[in-house]
């Protein structure tokens, strides 16, 4: 086989998405700070199931790439995708596919069980997501829900690095697939544009022929006030001070909308979002915040976590 064909199969891997699971280490961090481990947090754990999702994610790529190839030509930029523009055979895609399945799976399972069931039940999300008879990225909702999964699984595997036995709050699993969903819903809105009519977006993915733009906007504000809430419960319930972060994470999720309505291909592929100099530098002020408020006390604002005098006071 000649360099340009393994390029071919190589490049419906989509290497360059594996900085979506940069989310990993989210999880290794919050475990880390909430429940740190006596003896520590193990680096070569954490690279394992930093591997591990990397293998899987491209693993789900590969099956969703080939299986998409002919829908793909009809989209104004995914038509340039390697499985669009070259022949790829179905033998060697399904090798592919196994190659990287195999060395998921064994990769996790070096980390942990935990963290071997949470790369299974990932792939199986890629299933249902991309393979017929069920294949719900053409259900229109249903395929945003399911696909906004990943994210809370990608910090599940992190979280499994430091605690094993144990999950993250309830508000992180809710709070991160909601922004899951935030982001994919925000991502169709910003792909529905680039069409030049409902029917064309409808040719190209069946889902499309239930969206218009104005559910997808709709849907978007629904998943954000999901994330608002669920990071606020979080928020106030394990530290306080990390109130004074909100308001500027409400103004990135306004700049990822905004970048959506206007159709930019970051949103449409969010691996291109380093070229949004704006938000990528609102998002590391975000994080530094997040740092110092971590170190920082500010009695002050605990008073207002307290109920007030008159409601302690009454009898439900």
């Amino acid at each position: 086989m000649m360099t340009s064909e393994i390029n071919a199969y190589l490049k419906i891997a989509r290497f360059d998405n594996w900085t979506k699971n940069f989310v990993v280490f989210f999880g290794v961090l919050l475990a880390g700070v909430l429940i740190p481990p006596p003896e520590g947090i193990k680096p070569i754990q954490v690279f394992l199931a930093f591997m591990s999702m990397c293998l899987a994610s491209s693993a789900n790529y590969v099956i969703n790439e080939f299986l998409d190839s002919r829908f793909d030509s009809l989209h104004p930029t995914k038509k340039y995708r390697s499985a669009v523009k070259n022949q790829l055979k179905p033998l060697f895609v399904y090798m592919l596919y196994a190659l990287f399945f195999s060395g998921a799976v064994f990769t996790a399972r070096l980390v942990n069980a935990n963290a071997f069931y949470i790369i299974l039940l990932y792939l199986v999300c890629g299933w249902l997501y991309n393979i017929r008879p069920v294949r719900i990225k053409d259900i229109a909702y249903l395929d945003v829900i399911l696909e906004s999964f990943n994210y809370p699984l990608r910090i599940l595997i992190g979280w499994a690095c430091v605690v094993p036995g144990s999950l993250p709050p309830s508000s992180i699993i809710l709070g991160s697939w909601a922004v899951g969903a935030f982001a994919m819903t925000a991502k169709r809105l910003a792909e529905y544009r680039l069409f030049g009519s409902h029917e064309q977006a409808g040719a190209y993915r069946k889902a499309y022929k239930n969206y218009t733009a104005n559910s997808l906007i709709a849907a978007s504000m629904n998943y954000a006030m999901l994330s608002a809430f669920a990071m606020a419960v979080f928020l106030i319930k394990y530290r306080v001070e990390f109130i004074f972060a909100f308001p500027f994470i409400c103004v990135w999720f306004s700049m990822y909308m905004m970048m959506a309505l206007r159709g930019g291909t970051e949103a449409v592929h969010p691996e291109k979002l380093f070229k949004r100099h704006g938000l990528m530098a609102l998002s590391t002020f975000i994080l530094i915040l997040f740092y110092v408020l971590l170190k920082v006390d500010i009695p002050l604002v605990h008073t207002l976590n307290e109920p007030l005098d008159f409601i302690k006071d009454q009898k439900i």
